[in-house]
Order: C-alpha cells, then sequence, then structure tokens
C-alpha cells in the first residue's frame, strides 16, 4: 500500500472480487520490521498494526516513516 495507485488498484480488486477479503500491506516494510525486530531494535508481531521501539537507534528515518504509515 505504499504505492502512489495503491488505494485505486485496492478499490478496483474490491469492487471486481467482492466476495474475497483483501489485506493491504507493504512488503518492504514488513521486512525491515522484521529484521529490526530480529535485531532487538523493536518489539514486533508479524502482521500486527503496531510495534514498540525498543532501542534508540531503532528511532530511525525509516523505523518512523513505517510506523507513521502503518498507524
Amino acid at each position: 500500500m505504499d504505492m502512489p495507485n495503491a488505494k485505486e488498484n485496492l478499490e478496483k480488486l474490491k469492487k471486481e472480487f467482492p466476495e474475497k477479503i483483501f489485506v493491504p500491506c507493504c512488503a518492504e516494510a514488513e521486512l525491515a520490521l522484521r529484521k529490526a525486530d530480529r535485531e532487538g531494535l523493536i518489539s514486533y508481531v508479524p502482521g500486527e498494526k503496531n510495534f514498540k521501539i525498543l532501542k534508540e537507534e531503532a528511532s530511525s528515518a525509516g523505523v518512523r516513516r513505517i510506523k507513521a504509515v502503518i498507524e
């Protein structure tokens, strides 16, 4: 959902396949969160909407951007 036309594409999919459930996501953000969790920088359960910053070095611009996008 981090691409410029993501919302429009999601709406098209919902309209074309109304019987399906769609879970919007960002693979790049998910990968970054899992890596930061594995390194002990954050506490994150894959797929959850929130995560907790555990170490100061995790509050980089990238992690803050991901947090802003998923909240």
